[in-house]
């Protein structure tokens, strides 16, 4: 488990080897496989729904697709291998494991911008060990909220700073990524960690804070009005095309186009009112930079509402964990990185990297500490 989550921040690629290696591990022993499928029953759902999926993408004849869907189940077969043998302590050494490795991918930005692309590092937004900065930004503010949860669970004056150090560290590696969807899912986290941690004094001068930021920043920086402007109607470009191909005939409306097939519909897509002024540039678009509507194009609406009850399953399993006192921390903690992927994903689809993804779905192991017999 330490080996995989050290691994997951090393580069992009070499996580992508880790997670192959680790499925052949668990597919290598019944005892490892059953663990994974039989623990909970939630596992053999998720992975019908999937074979589900596949067949749709073999329906509108989208093989790599499918082939995709394989891999998410590769994927989650490890986390639920993860799942079957986690406690509290483990997950916590996890998440202290995955904060040191913080630091690596910092270190290793640093470099990547100022050194590697120092002719251009102006306009060189960090990616890391990543490809993309806004895959990078939702790590760090996993990272960021990880290092709050622990900070609420330890009173040790070393750990304290250790985990002060790597909030200011994240959020530096933060501000050069210039992620505006990592920032709005950082703020909405720790307002909602905070109130649900009871922590009113902080969560109101949080608040406040937030409040003269944006003023001073809308008074003497104009520009920064009219970049998130610019920012948005460019996100608009793209889910007014991305809506159009959903609602162009039934079988897209209910089956979905499988995965990876905004690309193509991004190029065959008529110009627009934006795009003909150059206000909009017809940028290549791998994705329709809204989780929602990815998840309509590669599904349907039929998959949306499926994956929509698997998650109102375990958002009622969250409830009832926190009505335990010592499963209360885990529970919000959890909750509050649904809430940040639910709003990142208004305007991006970070989660769906192979670092990102893998990444919650380790931590989404926590609902399964109070099943474990050694859980403290």
């Amino acid at each position: 488990m330490f080996v995989l989550t050290v691994s997951l921040f090393l580069h992009w690629i070499l996580a992508a080897v880790a997670v192959v290696a680790a499925s052949v591990y668990v597919l290598a022993s019944k005892q490892r496989l059953f663990a994974a499928l039989f623990d909970r029953g939630d596992s053999l759902f998720l992975f019908a729904l999937l074979g589900l999926f596949a067949l749709f993408s073999l329906f509108v004849k989208n093989w790599l697709s499918a082939v995709g869907f394989v891999g998410i189940a590769l994927f989650l077969l490890v986390a639920f291998w993860v799942r079957s043998f986690m406690t509290r302590r483990r997950f916590d050494r996890m998440l202290d494991v995955s904060l040191v490795m913080s630091f690596y991918c910092a270190i290793y930005g640093v470099i990547d911008r100022f050194v590697f692309h120092f002719s251009s590092w102006e306009n060189y937004l960090m990616e890391s060990s990543t490809n993309n900065a806004n895959y990078y930004g939702i790590l760090l503010v996993f990272w960021i909220l990880a290092a709050f949860f622990r900070l609420e669970q330890t009173g040790w004056r070393f750990r304290v700073f250790f985990y002060l150090f790597s909030v200011l560290l994240n959020f530096t590696m933060l501000l050069f990524t210039e992620s505006i969807s990592g920032f709005l899912a950082l703020i909405l986290g720790l307002l909602l960690f905070l109130f649900l941690c009871r922590r009113y004094k902080s969560f109101v001068t949080f608040l406040g804070g937030l409040g003269a930021v944006f003023c001073v920043n809308v008074l003497f920086q104009r520009s920064f009005l009219g970049g998130m402007f610019y920012i948005f109607l460019e996100r608009v470009e793209m889910w007014r095309i991305a809506w159009r191909s959903v609602t162009e005939n039934a079988k897209n409306l209910l089956f979905g186009q499988g995965l990876f097939s905004y690309q193509e519909i991004w190029d065959a897509a008529p110009h627009s009112f934006w795009d003909v002024r150059g206000i909009v540039p017809r940028d290549f678009q791998p994705h329709a930079h809204n989780l929602y509507l990815e998840i309509v194009l590669s599904v349907g609406f039929i998959g949306l509402i499926l994956l929509a009850v698997y998650g109102a399953f375990q958002l009622l399993l969250l409830v009832r964990r926190a009505r335990i006192p010592e499963l209360r921390l885990y529970s919000v903690f959890l909750f509050v990185l649904c809430a940040v992927v639910f709003v990142s994903g208004i305007s991006d689809v970070s989660i769906f990297w192979m670092q990102s993804g893998m990444f919650f779905f380790l931590l989404c192991s926590c609902t399964a500490i109070e099943t474990s017999p050694k859980g403290k």
